[in-house]
């Protein structure tokens, strides 16, 4: 399983699993610092999250792929080193 840009599949499946419990957290009038204490994460990135829902609803929640620039190699590049 490649983790050439950091989380496995499995992990930002979990994420997005997250964030979309968020979303409906948010939906009901929870405080953010309830669903913080819910999600066992802390209160920033649900302060993020919060941001993202307003302006975006449960798609600005979406994932938007791996974090940082897209890399110069191919995964057959890097595996061929």
């Amino acid at each position: 399983m490649s983790t050439i840009r950091g989380l496995t599949p499995r992990e930002r499946q979990h994420r997005e699993e997250r964030r979309s419990a968020a979303a409906g957290l948010f939906d009901q009038g929870v405080p953010q610092a309830g669903i913080a204490r819910r999600l066992d994460v802390t209160r920033q990135p649900v302060h993020h999250w919060h941001r993202l829902w307003q302006n975006g609803g449960r798609t600005g929640l979406a994932s938007t792929g791996p974090p940082g620039a897209r890399p110069y190699l191919t995964e057959e590049q890097i595996e061929g080193r």
